[in-house]
């Protein structure tokens, strides 16, 4: 795993003929590591196989029912036919206009996934803004985007709308409701940032108890 650029790079280096990766939908350990990293292969060589969402997630990461689900599947080429969807930027768009209700799912974590680097590409481009990932100041990746995202949300209206949208859904998944008149901070925004994702991995921490426990 890495970041979108490092993914992109290392699957078209190893063509898609020689590396792949399988997944059911319902396990929640290859959910992580969550945004903004992106897994290798970042595109047809990932095969998705079906798990029914009605039963606890956990039992999906049992290696019986990968080999359950593949044998149901017949064929490579049956399990390619559930590759996920790239995402519209228009269907985007409207998913964070949107006020559904949301729950942390698999769907809604690749939905915040493609929202977190569509609205990154583009107001940090609009505004002129240069993600730079390094270590040398001691800043987490996640500090570091919640910095640039604060500096691109006091550039102008255009690009405070989208980052507005944005943190409203990651802030609604952790049960906080971001006012209409609410001005969104480095600290804020950062706050969100790394509330959702402790969320995340207490889910995948639950699910490892779990599975130790049989």
């Amino acid at each position: 795993v890495g970041l979108d650029s490092f993914s992109s790079k290392c699957t078209s280096r190893l063509s898609p003929d020689n590396i792949f990766r399988m997944y059911h939908r319902t396990d929640p350990v290859p959910m992580i590591p969550t945004w903004p990293f992106v897994h290798v292969p970042n595109k047809f060589g990932d095969y998705l196989v079906h798990s029914p969402a009605s039963v606890a997630p956990w039992q999906y990461h049992f290696m019986e029912n990968y080999k359950t689900s593949a044998e149901k599947a017949g064929s490579w080429e049956g399990m390619a036919k559930a590759r996920p969807k790239t995402y519209m930027d228009k269907t985007i768009e409207r998913w964070l206009k949107s006020d559904s209700i949301l729950s942390l799912s698999a769907n809604t974590l690749d939905l915040i996934d493609a929202s977190l680097i569509y609205v990154v590409k583009k107001v940090l481009h609009a505004a002129g803004i240069v993600v730079i990932v390094g270590a040398a100041s001691g800043m987490t990746l996640l500090d570091r985007l919640a910095y640039y995202l604060a500096k691109a949300y006091d550039f102008g209206k255009e690009t405070s709308i989208w980052i507005t949208l944005l943190v409203k859904k990651m802030a609604k998944l952790i049960g906080i409701k971001i006012k209409e008149s609410s001005n969104l901070t480095h600290d804020f925004i950062r706050m969100v940032f790394r509330r959702l994702h402790e969320k995340i991995m207490n889910m995948i921490r639950e699910v490892g108890r779990r599975i130790s426990n049989g």
